[in-house]
């Protein structure tokens, strides 16, 4: 007899499979090291919040052999609490699949996990070394030893396997013996210990998943392909805020003067423009008002106070020409205070 564990995150409850339910479900505390009949290992990235696991075990065989429901078990061994749903151990959920394997040594599928509700949730493992969970299937046969009077019905599930996409599919109905003659069965058998172990990945796990998108991850102590910022929920490096630029246009003239002001920023949720004579914008761009002559301390800051010296500019007021200031100048034919004289009569 041969073994192989069957694994699918799609639903595979999309037909009405002939199951007898009853397999015991038993909650394990120990990690099994001893996976004599299979031991199988899936890798599985969580794309979203959580995902949907639907396990199930394979079997084929040279001998006809009956499944036994009542009498085979599955032990599930979780590395931290909360990393499967109820729905995992619900025994409601978990059925006989085909009540025989054929003599053919064909796959067929033969305990599965047929709820909708076997959730795998985002939880760290406590053992780094060991799988996310295991599943340990301890299945109980007969063997044919010959016939009795009368028909039965005896059917199995084929399950395949694709190459190109390295996963296993069963059929939607079921295959039957070509003699339906009631068989003799010899003592239940259990078979060796199948286990499948799972080891559950996502963006935040603390360790770069390169192949399947990730740039960085948030909770990787190393830091690797972090950005100044930090790495942000979906794995993206993250640029830290920088205020890059002020330009202030005039910054100099005479009362009054009015100086537009933009400045531009890195990954700036909001800005905040200090014009120097006790007024402050809070955007991007403005206007910034001078009325007194004087020199003044433009200042752009973004998500609080981050800023830099290119953000910072000076602004030269001075006063408006007059008569009587001293100087010939605007349209000024002389200034009776100018010392030179310069258009004197």
């Amino acid at each position: 007899m041969s073994r192989v564990l069957l694994f699918s995150i799609i639903p595979l409850l999309l037909f009405s499979y002939n199951n007898a339910f009853g397999i015991n479900v038993i909650n394990s505390n120990t990690y099994e090291n001893d996976c004599t009949g299979a031991d199988v290992f899936s890798d599985i990235y969580i794309a979203g919040s959580s995902t949907n696991i639907y396990p199930v075990d394979n079997m084929r065989s040279h001998v006809l052999s009956f499944v036994r429901n009542t009498e085979s078990e599955v032990h599930i061994w979780e590395n931290s609490s909360g990393i499967l749903s109820s729905g995992c151990y619900n025994q409601n959920n978990w059925g006989r699949l085909s009540n025989v394997v054929p003599s053919t040594y064909q796959w067929v599928g033969i305990i599965k996990n047929f709820g909708n509700d076997c959730t795998v949730s985002k939880v760290m493992k406590t053992n780094k070394s060991l799988p996310s969970v295991q599943f340990v299937y301890k299945v109980a046969y007969k063997e044919e030893i010959g016939f009795l009077a009368g028909t039965s019905s005896y059917f199995y599930y084929p399950s395949n396997y694709n190459s190109s996409t390295n996963t296993w599919g069963l059929s939607s109905t079921p295959s039957y013996l070509s003699n339906q003659t009631k068989r003799k069965w010899g003592p239940i058998k259990i078979h060796a210990n199948e286990c499948h172990k799972f080891n559950f990945r996502w963006c935040g796990d603390g360790v770069l998943d390169s192949s399947d998108g990730e740039m960085c991850d948030p909770n990787d102590p190393s830091k690797t392909g972090w950005g100044s910022g930090g790495c942000n929920p979906v794995c993206r490096p993250v640029e830290a805020p920088t205020c890059d630029n002020l330009i202030v246009n005039p910054n100099s003239g005479e009362v009054p003067l009015n100086s537009d002001v933009v400045c531009s920023g890195t990954n700036a949720d909001y800005y905040n423009i200090d014009c120097g004579n006790g007024t402050t914008l809070n955007s991007s761009t403005g206007r910034c008002t001078y009325t007194t002559p004087g020199t003044y301390n433009v200042r752009c800051s973004i998500n609080g106070n981050i800023t830099s010296q290119s953000c910072k500019k000076t602004v030269t007021v001075t006063a408006a020409p007059y008569c009587g200031d001293g100087k010939k100048n605007g349209g000024e034919l002389c200034d009776y205070k100018d010392p030179n004289k310069v258009g004197f009569g």
